[in-house]
């Protein structure tokens, strides 16, 4: 990832509210991003987004690089996340609902016998990174225009 890209990621994360075990100064950014500049611009910002969406406290880059673990096993963590939310009844991130919406929705989904809804995890997942891709454009085409 870029330097700008790691700026942007830590301002996510140094203003989404998490608590400061101490608070991040410029020479933790710079140690920060020596130590995880080889990370995908994409893992990046989902491992910022699944970290504010899962914990209270400020990471540590032992934090960051762990979560990167889980999230590498992407469908163990969709289909947490669509537990998590009770199938829509709850807070969804509105990426992963427009995903499930394209593969059928939640309640498609709750219907489905466990070997089915394993073929639609499947499915989300690749919706999911579409998605995710498809948003990413559309912030990057909205910087643009507004310049």
């Amino acid at each position: 990832m870029t330097n700008k890209e790691f700026s942007n990621g830590w301002q996510i994360l140094s203003n989404s509210g998490l608590r400061f075990k101490q608070e991040p100064t410029k020479l933790m950014g710079q140690i920060w991003f020596n130590s995880l500049k080889d990370i995908d611009e994409d893992v990046w910002f989902d491992i910022i987004k699944y970290w504010i969406a899962n914990n209270k406290d400020f990471p540590t880059i032992c934090d960051i690089l762990d979560t990167k673990e889980k999230i590498n096993k992407m469908g163990f963590d969709i289909y947490r996340e669509i537990e998590r939310c009770d199938f829509g009844r709850n807070y969804v991130d509105p990426l992963l609902d427009k995903a499930v919406k394209r593969c059928g929705g939640f309640y498609r989904l709750g219907q489905c016998s466990e070997s089915e809804a394993r073929f639609m995890i499947k499915d989300i997942e690749k919706e999911y990174k579409e998605v995710l891709k498809e948003d990413r454009y559309m912030k990057v085409k909205h910087i643009t225009k507004g310049e």
